[in-house]
């Protein structure tokens, strides 16, 4: 029985338990309803409010506007009514008729204003009320304006412009504003480019260049601008043939620090005019010959070589105007330096005529006329060779030495070719590996501080699509042949380690004109040539290896300042060496391509020794010190002591090719 009771009192709790939830939830659903609606009964509220605005808003613009026109033509009728006729009948009765009119007009203007001023205001009880309020009152003011004389019309009209009067200055008071924010933001951003310092010279013209392109630049292009620029790069500038070179300028040269160095490439280009069989003619072209110091070298170290130096035409691969005409006082040469000035720009200077063929001529007048005949016409290719070129000149030893713009310039016949860092200027494109793939760095404006900046491109160029596969399956099939079946396989996936990558095209493309040059028997004369390039560099690939020199210093940052400061790059000697070994597999040269080879080796095997002994014998105590610590430096390594200067013998290497009738010349073997 207990049990039956207990069972009973929890059945009964249990039932009021439920009945309870079951109301709460009703209840909650209930009040979420009704919040519901009271939301949306606000929201039509604000709705109404606004529409009613809107409206008095709109009804008042109207009643102005109808003010303006209403003004205007009772103007003209007051003009009508002043006017002096002779047929005052009709004028008066016109008059009458217009007043008549215009008053029926105002009315109906007037009633349209009162009555939808009425209907906004009623609107605030009762919608329908406003409406039919806004009718009947129309229709008595109608009635009522329609017992009225002609001649309260006056008074009328008088009271009814001081009222739209009244209208108008209270809707000056609500006038619309207009949001002018973007015409402030606009003169703020005009006065703030005002106050921003504009960029000039070459930064300057680097800036236009990236707004025109629409975006950053590549290194390749920054690196032609910053060099070559024909108004504010930094070696054709006018000023530059000054301040580049020697310890006045911003670097040293191995040429600037010996007269050895030139002595001793002298000698090797003899050893290649023997083998070449000793030609009447020897086309000595030098690349980038700076101030012409390893040229004036080389050309006092073999005077005494008589038929050597009889043989050598001296051609001078130049652009800059500014180092030409250094180049020309270096190497003493005879003529009018005036008439050399005046050849400044390159694209000119090739069509001008050999400045020294008319003083050559007029000694002519004193031979005899079988000897002037034959040198009339020696003279008459000298000047064509000369307008080939840009202008030329003769040493005071008798040697004739051209400048050109390029190496096609240069007339064919047996070639001897000096590259003496001139590959380590030459511009580069620069790439790095990413999650995205390989991709190109480039040069873009920092607008924070108006600076340049490095930048990655956001995906694949057109560059690295195409440079970047070249140069690494090269340097793959390069070490796979080198090291042999077994030894190649560490160098094999060079490609998914490397990690940034330096292309130079630029250096490709030069490298294969020499080749082509020595290669091919019509523009060698059939006789052969040889090529040599002496540079800072590796075997490679190399990486980022991009540097900047001012003052005898490396600069921090390579892209401030640019045309100030000597942009450089380590020459990527694989890639050069690989161009000759493809050329040679597709059987379309024969050039045998020897090295790369450290510059210690190749001046020790030319003679260096032997040469500092010689000047020894010559010279005072002061000047063979200097001599010494000169050839020190050129043979010497990088591993010196504090403040001492490092030596170039195992940082600088040379790379040389020769045609296929030439051994392995002196220096590499």
């Amino acid at each position: 029985m207990a049990q039956r009771t207990r069972a009973h009192k929890r059945d009964l709790l249990l039932f009021c338990l439920f009945s309870s939830i079951i109301y709460l939830g009703f209840q909650t659903r209930f009040a979420k309803k009704k919040k519901r609606s009271h939301t949306k009964e606000v929201e039509n509220n604000n709705k109404k409010k606004y529409i009613k605005k809107e409206m008095s808003r709109k009804s008042a613009l109207v009643a102005l506007v109808s003010s303006a026109m209403m003004r205007r033509r009772l103007g003209a009728s007051r003009l009508l009514s002043s006017c002096s006729c002779s047929c005052s009948c009709s004028c008066s009765s016109y008059q009458r008729e217009d007043g008549e009119e215009m008053r029926r007009r105002l009315h109906r203007t007037t009633m349209m204003s009162v009555g939808n001023k009425n209907r906004i205001i009623n609107n605030n009880n009762n919608r329908m009320f406003s409406s039919s309020s806004a009718s009947s009152s129309s229709s008595s003011s109608s009635t009522t304006f329609g017992k009225r004389n002609d001649d309260d019309g006056d008074d009328f009209m008088t009271k009814e412009l001081e009222r739209q009067r009244k209208i108008q200055s209270k809707m000056r008071e609500i006038e619309i504003a207009i949001d002018r924010t973007g015409l402030y933001e606009t003169v703020q951003q005009k006065q703030q480019q005002k106050d921003v310092k504009k960029n000039e010279g070459l930064l300057g013209h680097i800036e236009s260049l990236i707004k025109f392109r629409g975006g950053p630049i590549t290194v390749h292009e920054f690196m032609t601008e910053a060099l070559t620029n024909p108004t504010y790069g930094y070696y054709t500038k006018t000023s530059s043939k000054d301040k580049v070179f020697g310890k006045s300028g911003d670097f040293t040269t191995s040429p600037e620090i010996s007269q050895i160095f030139g002595e001793l490439l002298g000698v090797w280009c003899a050893t290649i005019w023997e083998q070449l069989g000793k030609p009447e003619e020897l086309h000595l072209i030098e690349f980038g010959p700076g101030r012409g110091t390893l040229m004036m070298d080389l050309l006092r170290g073999t005077s005494n070589f008589k038929k050597f130096s009889e043989a050598l035409r001296v051609h001078l691969i130049e652009i800059s105007p500014a180092l030409r005409k250094k180049q020309f006082e270096t190497l003493k040469c005879e003529g009018s330096l005036e008439t050399f000035e005046s050849l400044d720009n390159p694209l000119l200077a090739a069509i001008k005529p050999n400045p020294f063929a008319a003083a050559k001529k007029g000694n002519d007048r004193e031979k005899s006329d079988d000897d002037a005949r034959g040198e009339e016409e020696q003279d008459d290719d000298d000047e064509k060779l000369s307008t080939k070129g840009n202008v030329s000149g003769i040493t005071a030893h008798g040697t004739k030495v051209y400048w050109h713009n390029s190496l096609d310039d240069v007339p064919s016949g047996p070639t001897c070719i000096i590259a003496h860092e001139f590959f380590d200027a030459l511009p580069v494109h620069q790439f790095r590996r990413t999650e995205r793939g390989w991709v190109e760095k480039l040069v873009a404006m920092n607008e924070e501080n108006n600076s340049l900046q490095f930048v990655l491109s956001p995906g694949a160029t057109l560059s690295s699509s195409q440079l970047v596969k070249r140069r690494l399956k090269k340097a793959s099939k390069s070490s796979s042949n080198d090291n042999g079946d077994g030894g190649g396989n560490n160098n094999s996936d060079m490609s998914e380690t490397l990690v940034s990558l330096e292309v130079s095209p630029k250096s490709i493309i030069h490298w294969e004109k020499m080749m082509d040059r020595i290669n091919d028997d019509d523009k060698n004369g059939g006789r052969g040539g040889a090529a040599i390039a002496i540079d800072y560099g590796d075997e490679g690939p190399l990486g980022d290896t991009l540097e900047a020199i001012k003052d005898h210093k490396f600069v921090e940052n390579v892209l401030e300042s640019p045309g100030e400061c000597d942009l450089s790059a380590h020459v990527d000697f694989g890639a050069l060496r690989a161009v000759v070994e493809e050329r040679n597999e597709e059987r379309t040269s024969e050039v045998k391509c020897f090295g790369p080879t450290t510059q210690q080796k190749l001046l020790l095997e030319l003679g260096i020794v032997q040469r500092l002994q010689k000047l020894a014998e010559t010279c005072s105590e002061e000047q063979l010190e200097i001599l010494a610590d000169g050839c020190q430096r050129l043979v010497g390594d990088d591993k010196v002591e504090e403040g001492e200067t490092p030596g170039m013998g195992l940082r600088y290497k040379a790379l040389c090719m020769v045609s296929k009738n030439l051994q392995r010349p002196a220096g590499f073997s």
